[in-house]
C-alpha cells in the first residue's frame, strides 16, 4: 500500500518537479508504464474484495505476504484445496478485469 500511495503521490506531481525529489527509501524509480499497471491491478484488486474478499485475501497472501497455501489455509481457517480454488478462480477474474 505504501508504493501504491507513493506512486499516486508521484503522479500528482508536475513532471519538471520529480526530478528534484529525493525516491522513496532511494528505491529504484518505477516507469510511468508500471505504475499505471500497479494503479490498475491495485483497483481491480480492491473490486474484488467488495465481490469476494476471501479470494482478494488470498491474492495478497500469495503475492504480497509470500505465504505458501498451506499457510494461507490455516490462516483463513479454510481447507488447502478452497485457497487453491480460490486462487484459480481469482487470478482468473482479475485476467479478465485488467484486459
Amino acid at each position: 500500500r505504501a508504493l501504491l500511495d507513493h506512486i499516486r503521490a508521484e503522479n500528482r506531481v508536475p513532471a519538471s518537479d520529480i526530478a528534484n525529489r529525493i525516491p522513496l527509501s532511494d528505491a529504484p524509480p518505477i516507469s510511468v508504464e508500471r505504475s499505471s499497471e500497479l494503479l490498475a491491478f491495485d483497483d481491480a484488486l480492491r473490486k474484488l474484495a467488495i465481490q469476494d474478499l476471501r479470494k482478494s485475501q488470498v491474492i495478497e497472501m500469495q503475492y504480497f505476504g509470500g505465504y505458501s497455501v498451506e499457510e494461507i489455509a490455516e490462516l483463513l481457517k479454510v481447507s488447502k484445496g478452497t485457497v487453491e480454488r480460490d486462487g484459480r478462480m481469482a487470478r482468473a477474474w482479475l485476467r479478465r478485469e485488467l484486459s
